[in-house]
This record gives structure tokens, sequence and C-alpha cells, in this order.
């Protein structure tokens, strides 16, 4: 039995963390940004940003909500009594996050796939938090522990994406 603070943490994740890792998973095919460039001769996002990635993303990430929701609700009540919404609107927000992440590298002339320290790890975190922001409120300690959190399971799970051969980089 989870107590609701730890409870209320691990719910308020899944869905962001899901969206995001099923995006990368499940990408490929067409970038999302049709080969674009930016006023500064740019990629707009670049090819690691995808149609299939970002649909699949917030899918999934809905799709986790509606089953954590039906499967334990006596635990994701500790995020939210909509949390089936809230999946949704984080799931889209991660989504988000990411892209506009992979924005703000290309713009400071980071190639995709290269590293960017606190950007490639909270993209996703900050547009999932800002996305759900009208269902649940979160303090600033509470984004703490979030992004410490996120910065470890990121590191981590990338880590092991890179030796299943999954990622080409373990950043």
């Amino acid at each position: 039995m989870l107590d609701p603070n730890t409870a209320r943490f691990i719910f308020y994740l899944l869905p962001m963390y899901i969206a995001n890792s099923s995006a990368m998973l499940l990408g490929g095919g067409h970038p999302l940004d049709f080969n674009a460039k930016y006023l500064d001769k740019q990629p707009l996002f670049g090819k690691g940003k995808t149609i299939r990635g970002t649909i699949s993303g917030i899918i999934f990430g809905s799709i986790a909500g509606l089953l954590f929701a039906s499967f334990f609700p006596n635990y994701t009540v500790f995020v939210t009594t909509s949390y089936l919404e809230f999946a949704v609107f984080s799931s889209i927000g991660a989504i988000i996050g990411d892209i506009a992440g992979s924005f703000i590298k290309r713009r400071m002339k980071v190639k995709s796939g290269a590293q960017a320290p606190f950007l490639d790890q909270l993209d996703f975190l900050i547009g999932g938090i800002l996305f759900s922001l009208h269902l649940v409120l979160i303090n600033l300690s509470e984004f703490a522990v979030l992004a410490g959190v996120t910065i470890i399971v990121h590191k981590f799970s990338n880590w092991i994406g890179f030796k299943l051969k999954i990622k080409k980089v373990p950043w």
C-alpha cells in the first residue's frame, strides 16, 4: 500500500513518462516539421521529432491514464479526481514540451541527439506540468522533487536504452 504522497508523485509522473518514452520508442517516419527550416536556417525541430512519435506519445500516455484510473482509483485520486483528463493534458504537454525543447536546442545550434543538460531531462516534465495546471497545482518543493526524480530516471532509462541498442546515445 502506497502512502498518499508517494502515490501522488508516482501517478502524477506516469502519464508524462509514458508519453515521452512512447514517442521515442514508437516514433520514426515523417518529421513533424516536414524538414522546414527556421529563420536561422536550422531545422525547426529536427528529424527526431516525428508525426508518428507525437501521436503515439499522446495516445499511449492517455491510455495509460485511463488504465491507471480504472485499476488504481484509490491512488490516482491523490493526484486529482479527474485523472483521465489530467493524463490526456499532461501527455499532450509532455510531447509539446519535448518538441519545444528540441526547438530550443536547434536555436542553440545543438545537433539532434547531442546533449543539452537539464533541457533534455526536464522539457517534457515542464510541458506536462504547464498543460495540466488547470487540473493540478504543484508547489515549488513538489516541483523540485519531481525534477530531481525525473533527471535520475531519465538518465538511467536512457542508459538502459543505449545498452539495449534502442538508443544511439546514452543520454
